[in-house]
C-alpha cells in the first residue's frame, strides 16, 4: 500500500469540560482499522475517565466520514 493510500484518523477526547479537551491525528490502512482504533480508543478513555468528543476519518481520496457523534459536556 502505497503512503497516499492511508486513511488519516482525526479523534479528539475530554472530561466533560472545554478545558480539558485533547486531540490527535493518526495514520491507518483502511477504514475498517480507524473503526477499531476509535473502538480501542473510547474503551482506554473511559478508564480514565474521559469521553470521545469526535472522531473522523479521512479517506485517501479526501472523502470524510464521521465514525462517532461525539460525547456532550455535562
Amino acid at each position: 500500500m502505497a503512503t497516499g493510500d492511508k486513511w488519516t484518523l482525526s479523534m479528539g477526547c475530554h472530561k466533560g469540560t472545554l478545558m480539558s479537551r485533547d486531540n490527535s491525528t493518526e495514520k491507518c490502512d483502511s477504514l475498517e482499522q480507524c473503526r477499531q482504533r476509535v473502538v480501542e480508543a473510547e474503551r482506554s478513555w473511559a478508564r480514565i475517565g474521559y469521553y470521545v468528543w469526535y472522531a473522523d476519518a479521512t479517506g485517501p481520496n479526501g472523502e470524510k466520514i464521521k465514525l462517532h457523534q461525539g460525547t456532550p459536556y455535562r
